[in-house]
């Protein structure tokens, strides 16, 4: 009867996926077991991924979901996984909600957003996790934003003036180029500044895949650390961040 809210997503996110979570296991990662928390859908297919990957990566697993039948399927899932030994958990709730415990492990946040990472939609929530200490040093944050048709390029790109002045980027192609590989730091950026925790903590951009499921997407891998000089934030931010686009396929590195 309730079939149909199941989500279910094409093979190229989860492949997408795959290879931003093999990029950072190859340099980022600790040795250590993370906490895995997820909007990874009613199907939980994400977590059966990056926890064949390496069950340390899922420990823990929280997943959310607000819609009550949705939550419901997600919920089953949840309990499917616990019985194969992943200590799994659906939570009906919003993830901004979510507040660590204590001296938790490293975190893994997989923020599988169907609409466009905007600034204007999820920068405060991002202030708010950091305010609250929800993403620390040595987080790994996987975000996907919706890279389809948009209202104008100049509406879309003006929002982040700033960002683009500090990274010397004037021209119309470039900047979209740089919106493209990379729009959720910019957001992750604002979060953190507005939060006053900018001399503190800093943010990477170590990838980004571009693919295509039931419209074209983009997933980027962001990783919280120490802030350990003065040098500014988004330029270092770039520093070995590459750009692989699937539907070519072709890749770029800054």
């Amino acid at each position: 009867m309730t079939s149909h809210r199941r989500l279910f997503f094409g093979y190229n996110k989860y492949a997408a996926l795959n290879m931003l979570v093999a990029k950072w296991l190859r340099f980022f990662a600790a040795s250590e077991p993370y906490w895995y928390v997820t909007l990874g859908g009613t199907e939980l297919t994400d977590v059966a991924n990056v926890s064949w990957i390496d069950n340390e990566l899922t420990s823990k697993v929280l997943t959310y979901e607000q819609d009550p039948i949705k939550y419901q399927l997600a919920n089953e899932i949840a309990i499917r996984f616990k019985s194969k030994g992943i200590d799994a958990a659906a939570i009906r709730d919003d993830i901004f909600n979510y507040r660590r415990e204590g001296t938790s492990p490293p975190h893994i946040f997989y923020m599988d957003f169907l609409d466009v990472c905007s600034a204007k939609s999820y920068a405060r929530e991002f202030k708010v996790w950091f305010e609250n200490d929800v993403i620390r040093p040595g987080d790994l944050l996987l975000i996907t934003s919706y890279l389809g048709r948009n209202p104008g390029w100049q509406r879309v790109l003006k929002q982040y003036d700033s960002e683009f002045r500090i990274l010397r980027v004037d021209t119309l192609q470039g900047q979209k180029n740089i919106y493209e590989v990379m729009h959720p730091l910019f957001v992750l950026f604002r979060g953190l500044i507005e939060a006053g925790l900018n001399n503190e903590l800093t943010l990477r951009c170590f990838g980004s895949v571009k693919y295509r499921d039931s419209s074209t997407m983009g997933i980027y891998g962001i990783i919280c650390e120490e802030k350990m000089d003065d040098r500014v934030g988004l330029m270092s931010a770039l520093t070995n961040a590459s750009f692989f686009n699937s539907m070519i396929p072709d890749w770029q590195s800054f």
